[in-house]
């Protein structure tokens, strides 16, 4: 059974074989001169890919817990290799839920129309929380001294209760760096928090956002996100019965978020994401599958991953 270093073994020589072979039967023609040049980049894509998805199988390993590789590529030889049954079950249900899925069938959360980012707000509750360490106590002070500065007590309940489940789900590495980390690094921190409480957000940097980046295809296009709801929608139900205005609500939260993250700019024009040694690291030890959900290469993740 092939694993680890074996593993990569193979699938490098089969590359450079693979490669080789390419090139020398179109080398010959010169008409498809662009076409050589694709296929050269396809595999070296699949390579670096490769290479990430065995690494990032390794870490889960390391822990004792399955990761999900990339776009459901999973190397089952590599995770469930001297497991026994019932502990092989446990792994795979736990990969089930943890990797987003293209057609997962659990239900989408579309909460995040309650508002954007909540940059200044997150902050100023993060500084709270750092305080009391009790989430409910933080809710509470909150809520009470009105610190997000809300008109209404409505929009006060309402907004706190949304920052604060979205910020239970980071670390305190994560929530600290929302704290005293430059204001990249809060922005980028709370787009993770949004992408972990929001399965349909983190599937779109996945399978949209990220994949054009890696196709140097810049633009982000409404027509894209149209597209990609219809492809959810026939899975969802739910999605496919919202009203047009919800829909239109959501796209427009979405990209507002995205702007207010960093992530496009104003012109949604896709922005190259630079992540800092500390932010990396509080990402690594959370788990490193949540790289994806920025716009970085495949090279960057390799490099972070060794």
């Amino acid at each position: 059974m092939l694993c680890g270093d074996n593993f990569i073994r193979v699938f490098f020589v089969g590359d450079i074989l693979g490669i080789i072979q390419i090139l020398l039967k179109v080398m010959i023609c010169e008409k498809l001169c662009c076409f050589r040049i694709d296929l050269f980049f396809w595999w070296v894509t699949f390579y670096n890919r490769l290479i990430i998805n065995v690494r990032m199988c390794s870490l889960k390993i390391k822990s004792q817990k399955p990761t999900a590789c990339y776009h459901g590529w999973r190397f089952s030889n590599l995770i469930t290799k001297g497991k026994t049954q019932s502990h092989q079950k446990n792994e795979e249900n736990y990969f089930i839920a943890d990797m987003p899925l293209r057609h997962s069938k659990k239900q989408y959360n579309m909460s995040f129309t309650t508002g954007g980012l909540f940059y200044n707000e997150s902050i100023l509750v993060v500084g709270e929380y750092l305080s009391l360490n009790d989430w409910d106590a933080t809710k509470k002070s909150v809520i009470r001294n009105n610190t997000i500065q809300s008109r209404t007590k409505s929009s006060i309940l309402r907004r706190v209760r949304e920052i604060c489940l979205r910020l239970q789900l980071l670390s305190i590495s994560q929530l600290t760096l929302i704290k005293y980390g430059s204001r990249s690094e809060q922005q980028y921190m709370l787009w993770l928090a949004i992408c972990k409480r929001f399965a349909f957000i983190h599937e779109f940097a996945v399978e949209i956002l990220r994949e054009k980046f890696l196709r140097m295809d810049s633009l982000l296009t409404l027509e894209e996100y149209q597209g990609f709801f219809e492809v959810k929608a026939r899975w969802h139900e739910k999605l496919d019965q919202l009203q047009k205005s919800t829909c239109e609500r959501m796209r427009q939260v979405l990209f507002q978020i995205l702007r207010e993250a960093g992530i496009i700019t104003d012109t949604n024009m896709i922005i190259p994401a630079m992540l800092t040694p500390e932010l990396v690291k509080a990402i690594l030890m959370d788990d490193p599958a949540l790289l994806r959900v920025f716009p970085i290469s495949d090279m960057d993740i390799q490099t972070w991953l060794k």
